[in-house]
């Protein structure tokens, strides 16, 4: 329901349908509403400038006034558009021929033809290079934030695989493109990483530990996954050392353990230090953790050469695990002494699943250029959403003033 619709049909009866008196001059003793929300008729705003000419009466010379710095050709499209192209590209994945044949399908009193394809693209440009602050504003609080989650994927580009690496929380959202995976890019200076302090949530990746500044915390579905497929390999071939109990594996009841844990999380908040050493079981949480990656050890055999190898020892994927496990058991157990770490890294891994599904329409890029303004509007458009606004409305405003910068709300600690 609206206050105040833009129109209204009053709908009356003339005569009762019990005695058949008339009802005109009657009193109304109740009125049902029921709104109509319909599309308005589609037409473009035309804003035009007129510049006059003058002719000074004291030496004749004819003098014009200068347009606006941003108004140059004699026809242009306004910010509106601007940011409706770059929506539609970027957000919806639109390929720039079916944007222009959907502006001649909604416009075409105003339009001869559709739009073509130079003059979107052109149209995405501006838009791009109007958002640096905006940007900034989502890494500047970001970096402030005490809690961020971060990943990477693969993107191709003429021919090439680049990585996107994408940090975020549940407000903010910003990505960056760069040509390696590992310290290279998280070191590099569009990464937010080198200053952060606060908790950083990740899958592992190696280079991620080398950011000593703030705290740690790995995904648990990640962990999880790994302990099904050695559960597997145990259940497989039959291997005699089992868990503390039954025949659960080593794997099993750390699963246990962990979902055991997360669950007490989920149900008090946090697990004070009394709670994370009082018994689980027959054991303590901290105890029972590293009980199991000693029955782990002893399960899985020692480092061995691989045959034709010199020089590195081999080490088999639950050794990894389980050396993992123990050389960073303190960022496993975030989750469980600090009430704004989640168990999980899907914050991360739905915010880059966009990338990959801009791929999975378009096939990828043909330049570097057009993969980083996607990945710049992605971010945008994505903190937008998280943070109550309007996509649209905030590219279009940004597009109008640069240093408006999008309205970022307070992001709660």
């Amino acid at each position: 329901m609206v206050a105040l619709p833009d129109g209204v049909d009053a709908v009356q009866t003339g005569q009762c349908t019990g005695c058949g008196h008339l009802l005109y001059a009657a009193d109304v003793v109740h009125e049902e509403r029921r709104p109509i929300f319909d599309l308005p008729e589609y037409r473009l705003h035309v804003k035009e400038y007129r510049r006059s000419v003058c002719q000074c009466p004291g030496c004749g010379l004819r003098v014009q006034a200068p347009f606006p710095k941003d108004v140059r050709p004699p026809t242009l499209y306004g910010t509106g558009v601007m940011a409706l192209c770059a929506l539609l590209q970027n957000e919806y994945h639109l390929p720039v021929g079916k944007i222009g044949q959907l502006f001649g399908d909604l416009y075409c009193a105003q339009l001869s033809s559709a739009i073509n394809e130079g003059t979107i693209l052109n149209s995405t440009e501006r838009a791009y290079r109007r958002l640096d602050q905006s940007e900034q504003a989502i890494r500047t609080a970001l970096q402030a934030s005490p809690l961020m989650h971060v990943d990477e994927s693969g993107l191709h580009y003429a021919g090439r695989l680049d990585w996107p690496h994408g940090a975020s929380n549940h407000a903010l959202t910003y990505y960056f493109v760069y040509a390696k995976r590992g310290c290279d890019a998280l070191k590099s200076l569009a990464s937010l990483l080198p200053a952060y302090q606060g908790h950083l949530v990740h899958d592992c990746l190696p280079g991620y530990f080398s950011f000593t500044k703030g705290r740690h915390a790995l995904c648990g579905a990640h962990l999880l996954r790994e302990l099904v497929a050695v559960s597997e390999w145990i259940h497989s071939n039959k291997i005699k050392h089992v868990g503390p109990g039954g025949d659960a594996t080593w794997a099993d009841s750390m699963m246990e353990l962990l979902l055991e844990a997360n669950k007490l999380v989920v149900e008090r908040n946090v697990l004070a230090r009394a709670t994370y050493q009082a018994k689980y079981f027959a054991y303590q949480f901290k105890e029972c953790y590293f009980a199991l990656l000693r029955v782990g050890l002893a399960t899985h055999a020692p480092y061995m050469h691989l045959k034709g190898q010199v020089g590195r020892k081999y080490c088999g994927k639950a050794r990894t695990l389980i050396k993992r496990l123990i050389d960073h058991h303190q960022a496993v157990w975030a989750v469980a002494r600090h009430p704004h770490v989640p168990f999980t890294n899907n914050q991360a891994e739905q915010d880059i699943q966009m990338v990959k599904q801009k791929q999975k329409i378009s096939g990828g890029f043909q330049t570097m250029f057009g993969a980083t303004m996607f990945t710049l509007f992605r971010g945008l458009c994505s903190t937008a959403r998280k943070q109550g606004l309007s996509a649209l409305g905030e590219l279009k405003r940004a597009c109008m003033e640069p240093g408006d910068v999008i309205a970022l709300q307070a992001v709660p600690k």
